[in-house]
């Protein structure tokens, strides 16, 4: 379904939340990736950590989702 709304809304960029410390399969996702039907695929906190995430979220007051828990 991503997929082709992506297409269907003509992006040509896709950001993403993927961490390379969230699974072993996710260790050598890149920072960016041109995908097969040309969409840029862009994950800026690639090499951020649990505790880096949890930081920013802290020094920017964001408030947690209570669906977290």
């Amino acid at each position: 379904p991503l997929k082709r709304e992506v297409a269907r809304l003509n992006r040509h960029v896709w950001l993403t939340a993927l961490r390379r410390d969230q699974a072993e399969t996710r260790k050598a996702t890149p920072i960016l990736a041109l995908q097969p039907d040309g969409v840029l695929k862009v994950a800026p906190m690639v090499a951020w950590n649990s505790r880096a995430v949890w930081a920013y979220l802290k020094a920017r007051s964001v408030p947690r989702h209570p669906l977290y828990d």
